[in-house]
């Protein structure tokens, strides 16, 4: 499934219930950074608060890195997931 619309069409809340209705994982890439970032201490936390702290914006190569990571967790791999807000164009 692809939502396209608008900005601010509503898409997001669409993407919220129909992973609520097929019980998968609603993957945002705001809490994937903020996920990572809660662990300082890997690489890439380390790497993400560096460029965070910098005012700089998450390049879309770390950002694949880490929504790589991300869907590799067991809750992804056993309910699926339904990706919202990536890529941003």
């Amino acid at each position: 499934m692809a939502l396209i619309g608008k900005y601010k069409s509503g898409k997001s809340s669409v993407a919220l219930e129909a992973s609520q209705l097929a019980g998968s994982v609603l993957i945002r890439i705001p809490e994937i950074i903020e996920l990572f970032l809660k662990n300082r201490f890997s690489g890439l936390g380390r790497k993400l608060n560096t460029i965070l702290r910098g005012g700089k914006q998450v390049p879309d190569d770390l950002l694949a890195e880490l929504l790589a990571l991300r869907l590799k967790m067991e809750d992804c791999s056993q309910n699926g997931w339904l990706l919202d807000g990536f890529p941003q164009t």
